[in-house]
């Protein structure tokens, strides 16, 4: 490195990235989507109710954001390995992978 110091506490701006967040439907995850989207990320929201993850992607697309939604369970490898599969598929790339289920 040049010299630079990284100042840890210091916050940083994500954007333009790839975010599948696991576990979407509420609390610090919900709000964490719809953070990341006014930031400029594409969102993948998980979690096994569709209804409370239209409410999220509703918040993720009025702060700017674009959210795509899995109706899935985190404890099922199977569904997990589809719905990661899908968002590959959808955006192209994933760039962070956040897992706040349970």
């Amino acid at each position: 490195m040049s010299g630079s110091k990284l100042d840890p506490l210091r916050p940083r701006r994500l954007s333009d990235r790839n975010v599948l967040i696991v576990g979407a439907s509420s609390g610090i995850a919900a709000e964490a989507a719809v953070l990341l989207g006014r930031q400029g990320n594409q969102i993948g929201l998980v979690a096994r109710r569709s209804d409370k993850l239209q409410q999220v992607a509703g918040a993720v697309t009025s702060a700017g954001g674009v959210a795509r939604t899995w109706a899935a369970d985190a404890t099922d490898p199977a569904e997990m390995a589809e719905v990661v599969i899908d968002a590959v598929h959808e955006f192209g790339r994933l760039d962070v992978v956040w897992t706040n289920a349970g």
